[in-house]
């Protein structure tokens, strides 16, 4: 039996029917605690079906060593700079690590399998672009317009160019493997990623061979690039995690008190 499990805010309508109204469960005082954007994301039908725990959404992950190499002093503030570092990279690195493999090192990995994560990379690059939020607030579709094909079209483009084709089969943590093996430049993912980097080693990595090179020591975090040649901004597709409850738990008032712990 569950009685409380984790939950993101794109879930709760389908499992709508299964969850309790937490509106019933906790006092408004309690709710008043929170900001008022994540209840509202949790909310499905003026029901609170989870309460929030976690906030998350994508940024650009960017090999800092690497872009000081090439003479890069900064991030890319834009998706053609981006594209333009990683070609250039991707080149030197090639050469100089791999001249007769040519493909060990790419300049952009993200999750390209059909998960949660492949969803808030496109809705995210979209944005960038000014292409719009796919549905907007009042229920309208937004999504077919020239600006949301053309990042579309960009996205397409980096594939077998900067980014390895068999990431289409990949899911969030396959893409980060990648990165964190020192494979790429930059890498497309969510911020949870953030409290990994430091204690990450290979497998086969003895902890005491590995402690000279943290790898989180040359990462720098940034927001996604923008299109400023469409109109777009530095934008994220936040996904709100929060606990959900069943309607049928027997144990209500041992819930509560774990809600009001957690």
């Amino acid at each position: 039996r569950i009685d409380v499990m984790r939950a993101e805010a794109s879930w709760l309508r389908a499992m709508e029917g299964d969850l309790l109204d937490l509106k019933e469960l906790l006092p408004s005082s309690f709710l008043e605690g929170f900001e008022a954007r994540s209840l509202e994301a949790l909310t499905v039908g003026g029901k609170l079906l989870a309460l929030p725990s976690s906030l998350d959404a994508p940024l650009l992950f960017c090999r800092s060593d690497l872009l000081e190499r090439y003479g890069f002093s900064s991030p890319p503030r834009t998706w053609d700079e981006l594209e333009g570092m990683a070609v250039t990279v991707q080149t030197g690195e090639r050469q100089r690590s791999c001249p007769e493999e040519g493909d060990c090192f790419w300049g952009l990995q993200w999750p390209g399998g059909a998960t949660d994560a492949l969803t808030l990379t496109v809705l995210s690059l979209v944005a960038t672009h000014g292409g719009g939020s796919f549905v907007t607030s009042n229920g309208t579709v937004d999504v077919d317009n020239p600006l949301a094909a053309s990042a579309m079209e960009r996205m397409r483009g980096w594939v077998g160019n900067i980014s390895q084709p068999g990431l289409l089969g990949q899911g969030a943590g396959e893409a980060s493997e990648g990165f964190m093996l020192e494979r790429s430049l930059f890498l497309i993912e969510n911020a949870s990623l953030l409290g990994d980097l430091n204690e990450w080693r290979p497998d086969g990595c003895n902890v005491f061979q590995c402690l000279e090179r943290s790898f989180g020591e040359r990462v720098s975090v940034t927001l996604l690039p923008g299109s400023q040649s469409a109109g777009g901004s530095a934008a994220a597709v936040p996904q709100f995690w929060g606990w959900a409850v069943s309607k049928d738990s027997p144990v209500l008032g041992e819930v509560r008190q774990l809600l009001e712990i957690l």
